[in-house]
């Protein structure tokens, strides 16, 4: 079971490197720090996961506190990122 579960978590970890990508590229057109937040955006996708999460079988309560501590991390790592380039 550790080593199927081990695998999965490496898969996980290159869609989050995926992910990085794409938000270090949205970042790119994000002109201040205060753009990056975006808490319309963060309702959709969690709502959108809630859902999808039902839908495969997965507690909805668990994807949800993993997105939402996936996108506060990706904010604050985007919020960095748009920062070291504008006054």
């Amino acid at each position: 079971m550790r080593t199927h579960i081990d695998a999965i978590d490496t898969q996980i970890l290159k869609l989050m490197a995926e992910r990085q990508t794409y938000v270090h590229e949205a970042g790119r057109f994000k002109p201040s720090v205060a753009k990056v937040q975006d808490d319309k955006r963060v309702a959709a996708i969690i709502a959108k996961v809630r859902a999808e999460a039902t839908t495969l079988g997965l507690s909805p309560d668990v994807a949800e506190a993993t997105f939402r501590a996936m996108i506060a991390a990706f904010t604050e790592d985007e919020k960095k990122q748009v920062g070291a380039r504008t006054p």
